[in-house]
């Protein structure tokens, strides 16, 4: 039998850095992230990036990994920019908007690194590979705040996974 898309379930813990899965967390659903440790006492973590991530923990935020079962996308996703002038900025948006940031030819998403709610500390989270990059991206760098996860089209068209600023 064959389904598209060829998704399976996984222990979040098998995942590797980088592959993005939904999971069902404390009574919400959500698209998130495997990030990899970044010398944090060598913790699985994860990036929550939506639709819906409840207020006390913030879209984009980067918490604990939990030993649940995910559903497992993978690492073959694309990001689809923006495509006209005004989905670009030189200002990074508010605290309360999940961007992008481009700098050169590094893709990241703006996390917030700091886990109080109400607290930001922003941090970048590089695509592909689920790595932190500790320093500001601001220097050189434009954010988008339109922007798209969806699955590569094959014998159909791509198929979104998560529309931010929609």
């Amino acid at each position: 039998m064959d389904f598209s898309p060829p998704f399976r379930t996984d222990q979040f813990e098998r995942l590797e850095a980088g592959e993005l899965f939904f999971i069902e967390y404390d009574n919400f659903h959500a698209v998130a992230i495997k990030v990899k440790d970044a010398g944090i006492e060598g913790q699985n973590l994860m990036a929550l990036l939506g639709p819906d991530v409840p207020a006390k923990y913030g879209t984009g935020r980067l918490i604990k990994g939990q030993r649940t079962a995910v559903v497992r996308i993978g690492l073959d996703y694309k990001i689809m920019l923006p495509t006209t002038p005004k989905g670009w900025t030189q200002q990074a948006p508010g605290a309360n908007v999940l961007a992008l940031a481009l700098r050169n030819d590094t893709l990241s998403i703006r996390i917030n690194l700091d886990n109080r709610p109400g607290k930001f500390n922003p941090g970048y989270l590089r695509l592909p590979g689920g790595t932190i990059d500790f320093q500001n991206a601001n220097n050189a760098a434009l954010f988008a705040s339109q922007w798209e996860i969806a699955l590569p089209a094959g014998k159909q068209d791509a198929r979104s996974v998560l529309r931010v600023g929609f």
